[in-house]
């Protein structure tokens, strides 16, 4: 398509006919034609309804990059909504693909500007930035913002960031459970960091007490930025009464790693859960005998041994978990 002519001042009579096909092209969702349209118009006369539109054409231009697994250049698009305050017209769809790009400093840099400040988000946009806030932070350690000093309630909210990560570098490092729960108490259970309390508090607490963290557990919902990390610890504590076969398939690879480091499960019965799980996929049925779940899980309930150096990395170890969901 033509760029409209941009070298002067579009009389009214054209500016309207250049509104009238901008509308219709955002209309018919031609967002990049929209665009384009709408950028110039907007340079002449920045009337609020054209800027809207604009942003609007942005949001519809970057989601279809995205459907498309372009999710850098998406994130690229969103850009152009950037307002004075900093923050995007679509800051959720944004992180996600900055997730999924594998930007995950630049996430969580971002989505600190959300976090103990005024926003005119709906309450649900709001809640969902605060829990993906809360994951991003626990898995990628932020230092102080150059720009501005954080305000009392972004400083609370940091320090919880900080009591959530050393709580689960305590636990990765091996620490007693009475350490851990030490740590655990640092993290109000009123915040957006409680799952890390409760997954935490659910391994450490392993096998004794499986009843309570099944109720623990199913309290950290499908939506969650953490329920991966919830599927994870799900087989790993109740074992025998959650994993089977077809469980084991469903899990990822990362999630299937942690099983078997946190349960402590030899070479062999790994390879015996994965070689019937695929067993289970092509005859089509799920495996659920009893056999098969005390001879994948009768090794030792004890954490398996980790080296100082996993303690080191916590934050890229749990992206896998924490960001497992993200999808635009």
């Amino acid at each position: 398509m033509k760029k409209p002519n941009q070298r002067g001042p579009v009389s009214s009579a054209s500016l309207g006919a250049l509104a009238a096909r901008a509308a219709e092209a955002l209309k018919q969702q031609r967002f990049k034609e929209a665009v384009e349209l709408f950028k110039p118009m907007i340079r002449q006369d920045p009337r609020p309804e054209w800027k809207q539109s604009l942003a609007e054409a942005y949001r519809g231009r970057a989601r279809a990059l995205a459907a498309k697994k372009m999710f850098k250049e998406a994130a690229m698009v969103v850009e152009n909504t950037l307002g004075p305050d900093g923050t995007l017209a679509d800051p959720v769809f944004y992180l996600h693909c900055l997730i999924r790009d594998g930007q995950h400093q630049k996430a969580a840099a971002h989505v600190r500007q959300y976090v103990g400040t005024e926003s005119t988000l709906p309450a649900e946009e709001r809640a969902i930035l605060e829990d993906l806030a809360a994951a991003l932070v626990v898995a990628v350690p932020l230092g102080p913002d150059p720009v501005r000093a954080p305000s009392s309630e972004q400083a609370r909210w940091l320090e919880l960031a900080a009591a959530s990560r050393e709580a689960l570098a305590a636990w990765v490092a091996g620490a007693s459970a009475q350490e851990v729960e030490r740590q655990l108490n640092r993290i109000s259970l009123r915040s957006a960091f409680r799952p890390v309390r409760v997954l935490l508090k659910c391994l450490i607490t392993m096998p004794q007490d499986a009843d309570r963290s099944r109720q623990l557990l199913e309290a950290i919902p499908p939506e969650s930025p953490f329920f991966a990390f919830r599927e994870a610890v799900a087989a790993a504590v109740l074992a025998e009464r959650a994993l089977d076969a077809d469980g084991w398939h469903r899990l990822t690879p990362v999630q299937q790693a942690f099983v078997a480091q946190t349960r402590n499960l030899p070479g062999t019965a790994v390879q015996f859960l994965t070689r019937s799980a695929e067993a289970c996929r092509i005859i089509g049925l799920k495996s659920s005998t009893a056999s098969l779940n005390r001879c994948c899980f009768s090794a030792s309930a004890a954490r398996a041994a980790r080296a100082p150096s996993e303690a080191e990395d916590t934050g890229p170890r749990w992206l896998g978990f924490f960001t497992a969901r993200s999808s635009p």
